[in-house]
């Protein structure tokens, strides 16, 4: 439970900090369709073990993973390689986007930040003090901050309550969950690897976002009324 979302952070910082330019947000849709990928290995072997077994197999998984990440990945945290990428960056924001979308988000995160936010940067282990200026520093990272925050508070809750409706109403076990979680997981990683990048290209990150808000908000909605007596479920 400490360690929750830890490894994904790290994946993502991983691939910001090692792909220049517009290549990074395609990269994270392809980041996002591995990990739907691995739901639905995941899922499926869900499907197929013994109770009893599952926990096992997924402890080891991630145990893997962690001991992979930890020997093969390299350590670039003190490397000045990205400083190159991030003047592309703002280059082909200005000339490439007429919308304004990749202006904002080719900013720097920390806006004529003092000295002592950058030392924070690149210091390997850094305190919480350091983390509080470095947020009152950034007027984007407290927005992306407050976003990811509630975003995730409204899925966590609504995912739980979904699969608490799918047992009261319809008497789900757990084959019956694999199921349906290896369907939504298989359109996932097929939107995310493929449709995402292509979005991207053609609307711009801040509608991408905006349309993903969207739709958590629509299926908040649908959500909110399956328990009333007057939706006909078959």
């Amino acid at each position: 439970m400490v360690c929750q979302g830890t490894v994904d952070c790290l994946a993502h910082a991983y691939v910001a900090k090692n792909v220049c330019g517009r290549k990074r947000i395609s990269m994270f849709g392809v980041l996002a369709g591995v990990r739907s990928i691995s739901g639905v290995c995941a899922t499926f072997s869900a499907r197929l073990l013994p109770i009893t077994s599952i926990f096992q197999v997924a402890a080891i998984s991630f145990f893997f993973g962690l001991v992979y990440m930890r020997v093969f990945l390299k350590e670039r945290l003190h490397d000045d390689d990205e400083d190159d990428c991030d003047e592309d960056d703002n280059t082909s924001g200005r000339n490439h986007h007429d919308g304004g979308d990749l202006t904002m988000l080719a900013e720097p995160i920390l806006r004529d930040a003092p000295t002592k936010i950058h030392i924070v940067l690149n210091t390997k282990y850094s305190s919480l003090k350091d983390m509080v200026s470095l947020i009152k520093n950034s007027t984007i990272l407290v927005q992306t901050l407050v976003v990811t925050f509630f975003a995730t508070f409204a899925q966590s809750g609504m995912q739980s309550a979904f699969l608490y409706f799918l047992k009261a109403r319809f008497g789900f076990n757990k084959n019956d969950f694999a199921e349906l979680i290896l369907l939504v997981t298989i359109i996932g990683s097929i939107s995310q690897l493929f449709i995402l990048p292509k979005l991207v290209s053609a609307i711009g990150e801040r509608r991408v976002l905006s349309t993903g808000l969207l739709m958590d908000s629509v299926n908040a909605a649908c959500l909110s009324v399956s328990w009333s007596a007057w939706v006909s479920l078959i």
